[in-house]
This record gives C-alpha cells, structure tokens and sequence, in this order.
C-alpha cells in the first residue's frame, strides 16, 4: 500500500485505489481555483498499464453544502417593482418603486417576508401583495391588494413563481386581484439535479449524451444552506480516457451546464479507480 499527499489521498490496493480530492486542498496549489470548479495536481503521476482497461466512479460526496442561491444578479432574477396611484388621482399615473432581492436562497414564505419588509421601507401597506403555493394544484397564487399593481416584466424573476412577465392588479380597481400562476413554479430555478464532472471520463452517456459526468444525483431532500455526505448505492465506473494521470479537474453544474456557484463553501469527494475484469 503506497499513500502520497498533496490535497488528496491516493490509496494503492493490487487492482484498485482510491482517490480523495478536495477545493479546499486544491487552492494551496492554484488560488483561482473554486469549490464548483477546480483542479488537483498530484505530486507524482499515477501511470496506469496500457495494456490495460481502467474505471473511475465516484465512491463518495464527503462533504458538499446546500450553499447555492435561487436568486443572485447572476440569473437576472433578483428584480422586481410595484406601483401604486401617484398624487395626482384624476389621471391614474402610477409611481412605481423598485424591489431588489439581497442574493440568497429563498423559499416562498421567504419571499413574502422580503416584498413585505420593502414595503414597509417604503412607507406602504405591507399587505399589499400576497403569494401562496397550492400544493394540490402545484400553482402559486397571487394576490394583490386594490391600488397597487406588481410589475413583474423586468427580470426573470416570474419563472420562479410560475408567472407570466406582465404587470398584475388594478390602480383603479375597488377589490382585490387574485391569480393564478400559468406555468408551474421554479422556486429551484432548474437546480433539480446536480451534476459532478471529471475530465478523466468523456464516455459517460447521460440523458442520451456522451458526456464528462461522473455523477449526478436529486437536491430534492436535501435541506437549504445545510451540509451533507452521500453515496452511490451501486458505483458507476466509467472508462478513463488517459494512461497517466498528472491532475484531476471537477467541476459542477445544472442541468444547463451553468456551473453552480457554492459561495466559497467547499467540497470533498471519494473516487475509486479499478481495471476493468475487476468490477463485480
């Protein structure tokens, strides 16, 4: 058994080993390096027999965080604006005032708190707008108070709620406005599944595509700003696409390829590298 550090640890077994890679270690190698996207040199290559076919899976998530924002400037989306009646009445111009999301992960309750603290900064009735999420129908709800409207055309910020990019209530209107959203909800904004990549594979077939993902797995129970660990409950190897092994680079996405940003919280995982008569 040989063991060699330099921001991971490399176990060598007869036909198998392991391989721990971390952000953290990485950036005392190269600063610029990110917890969704970063690269591990070894101190010394691993040179594998090339008369030889060899695997790599991912054995474990040692540790990753629920760290990643649904709303941030990055995705156009942390911006909205409200109008009510300006003073002069007999013409209905509306004034409208801007709502600018701090970035962060929200649900919808955290939402409503957000546009209802504004308002109140703005001297204006806290209850003015109302946002609820129907679990039977799987729609939100919209409700909106007479004399103030909701302009939600400004941003992408009506994807998360299901909404259309309009303007929604009535200035001149004595009741409340109620609605419903058209499309279903993106509270997640499309962070469903979160992909892992390693540039030691290209013959991953994910959603009908050859591809550099390793692994991927659901953000479905996991709980906001919380860390966590996992495991594969079988591994999935895949061929490595190289005979000498200098680095190692991950790096994380959606499902659109966009990398996802963990705000500095750094993450660690667990790879085993075996040839391939050795799988069970």
């Amino acid at each position: 058994m040989i063991r060699l550090k330099q921001g991971f640890n490399l176990i060598f077994y007869i036909m198998e080993f392991k391989i721990d890679v971390s952000s953290e270690s990485s950036r005392t190698i190269d600063p610029t390096n990110s917890p969704s996207n970063f690269k591990t040199i070894f101190d010394k290559p691993i040179t594998l027999d090339q008369n030889k076919t060899y695997l790599i899976g991912l054995d474990k998530i040692e540790t990753m965080t629920y760290s990643w924002y649904n709303i941030n400037e990055q995705y156009k989306n942390n911006r909205i604006r409200f109008g009510t009646l300006s003073s002069n009445k007999d013409t209905f111009d509306i004034t409208y005032y801007n709502i600018e999301f701090s970035q962060g992960s929200y649900s919808y309750d955290d939402i409503n708190e957000y546009i209802q603290d504004t308002l109140i900064l703005y001297g204006k009735d806290k209850d003015a707008f109302k946002l609820e999420f129907d679990y039977a129908k799987f729609k939100c709800k919209l409700i909106v108070k007479s004399g103030f409207v909701l302009d939600l055309s400004k941003s992408t910020f009506c994807n998360l709620i299901g909404f259309e990019d309009k303007v929604y209530g009535y200035i001149n209107k004595l009741e409340n406005s109620t609605y419903w959203g058209t499309k279903t909800p993106n509270i997640t904004n499309s962070v469903d599944t979160i992909y892992i990549h390693c540039d030691l594979i290209s013959n991953s077939i994910v959603d009908g595509k050859y591809s550099d993902v390793i692994y991927k797995f659901s953000t479905a129970n996991l709980e906001r700003s919380f860390p966590f660990s996992m495991e594969p409950q079988r591994v999935k190897f895949n061929e490595i696409n190289k005979s000498t092994i200098s680095s190692i680079t991950i790096y994380i996405t959606d499902v659109y390829g966009r990398i996802i940003n963990l705000n500095g919280v750094d993450v660690s995982f667990s790879f085993r590298i075996k040839e391939q008569d050795n799988l069970s």
